[in-house]
């Protein structure tokens, strides 16, 4: 009675087999990084967490493996898991693995677009915080405030109470990256919404202050504040306050590399018998102090060195702890690694300039100045900008460079005078 034949048309449902395993790579990384740093690992223990972190690299060289065409990457790929795997059997330290594990990330989504690996990191990262919240709030995971001369800390299911603050940081500015429509932007815009709604970007601001008034951070705080300003300034009000100009293109190239400098040199003229030296201590809680004891204590090294530090703040005769990132990269892993690093981030800056990329220049922007008081800059879940590198390469290798304003006028002449000729 029914003639009904179904013929599915396989062709509609093509599936990029590199961004399964990357996806799922970064998503189980996001999983085991959420329940290290929470209370979720006195559950796990940590040996389930080591199997997925490994379990993550296999995937990762399978997304490398399946996608990528080049050779070179593919070795790369596989002397990144490899030396890894070597490292965790000879039981070497942990911060060479985590090195080798997040070049292997990087080499992993080269051929993702990173506008779909920020909206995935976006919803990973928000997801993984409902959980730990969530934990916290049924009692699972719960950890006693921190209670503070005037004001009182909830950890809010982390190890630490600055933690939750931290990894929004990345949350927003995913979102603020994943969902804003890049051809909403500039003169050309024709019409289209600028940025996302103002309903969302207030969703994310009362979340930031949600943060604030719980874990009692205030330089998270005021950073994602300056961020949602400037998105505000730049996307809403669209005005370009990252032009591809030379003043914005030199502060794009140098930025990094000179707060790097910065810090090193704060570091080694800090005295604690100076009074304004003592102020300016307590003002970013005893950070500078830390830094200060680092370079003494350790020095800077090339290639780095094991830097065995204590963060319990229970008894601060016996803490230590670096905070700042680039303090931590150039004791923890020398002076080659910190110039490479910082020769990639100002070339991700610099090819956002130039692309007109405003919303990762502003990411780029904070992330600089954050990094002054937090080392998570290559933290795949508190700040995930790194992965943007590809997409920089592309950018710098493909765009044309522009000439200088007077070579701009000569071509300009040259131009007009052969449109001239071909009319004659």
């Amino acid at each position: 009675m029914f003639n009904f034949t179904f013929r599915p048309r396989f062709e509609d449902f093509e599936v990029n087999l590199a961004e399964i395993f990357a996806f799922t790579g970064l998503f189980l990384w996001t999983v085991q990084i959420y329940f290290h740093d929470s209370g979720y690992i006195d559950l796990t223990g940590e040996l389930p967490l080591k199997l997925i972190r490994y379990f993550c690299m296999l995937l990762f060289l399978g997304a490398i493996f399946t996608g990528e065409k080049l050779y070179t990457v593919k070795l790369a790929g596989a002397l990144c898991a490899g030396g890894a795997f070597l490292m965790m059997l000879a039981r070497m330290s942990d911060d060479g693995i985590n090195l080798l594990q997040l070049m292997l990330t990087v080499l992993a989504v080269r051929n993702v677009s990173f506008r779909k690996t920020a909206k995935a990191m976006f919803w990973f990262c928000l997801v993984m915080m409902l959980v730990v919240i969530l934990g916290d709030r049924a009692g699972l995971i719960y950890v006693e405030p921190m209670l503070e001369a005037k004001r009182i800390r909830y950890f809010l299911g982390f190890n630490y109470v600055s933690f939750a603050a931290i990894k929004f940081f990345n949350i927003a500015a995913c979102g603020l990256y994943a969902y804003t429509d890049p051809q909403s932007v500039g003169k050309e815009s024709k019409g289209r919404i600028h940025g996302i709604l103002w309903f969302f970007l207030i969703l994310l601001f009362g979340a930031n202050y949600w943060y604030y008034k719980m874990t009692d951070t205030n330089l998270i705080f005021f950073l994602i504040c300056i961020m949602f300003v400037l998105y505000i300034l730049c996307i809403k009000c669209n005005l370009n306050l990252f032009a591809d100009n030379l003043l914005i293109r030199t502060l794009a190239t140098i930025g990094f590399p000179l707060l790097c400098a910065f810090t090193y040199v704060v570091a080694k003229l800090y005295d604690e018998r100076n009074p304004t030296w003592d102020r300016i201590d307590d003002w970013t809680h005893t950070r500078l102090y830390q830094m200060h004891k680092g370079v003494t204590r350790y020095g800077v090294h090339l290639f780095g060195q094991v830097l065995k530090e204590n963060a319990n703040a229970a008894d601060m005769s016996k803490y230590f702890y670096i905070d700042s990132a680039y303090m931590k990269n150039l004791l923890k892993y020398g002076v080659v690694y910190t110039v490479l690093l910082m020769i990639v981030f100002s070339l991700m800056f610099r090819a956002a300039v130039r692309a007109g990329d405003r919303v990762m220049c502003i990411w780029l922007f904070c992330a600089a100045v954050y990094s002054l008081f937090n080392n998570n800059l290559t933290s795949l879940v508190s700040n995930c900008s790194v992965l943007y590198i590809w997409t920089a390469v592309r950018i710098l290798r493909d765009k044309e460079r522009p000439l200088p304003f007077g070579l701009q006028r000569r071509r300009r002449s040259l131009q007009a005078g052969n449109f001239i000729n071909e009319n004659e």
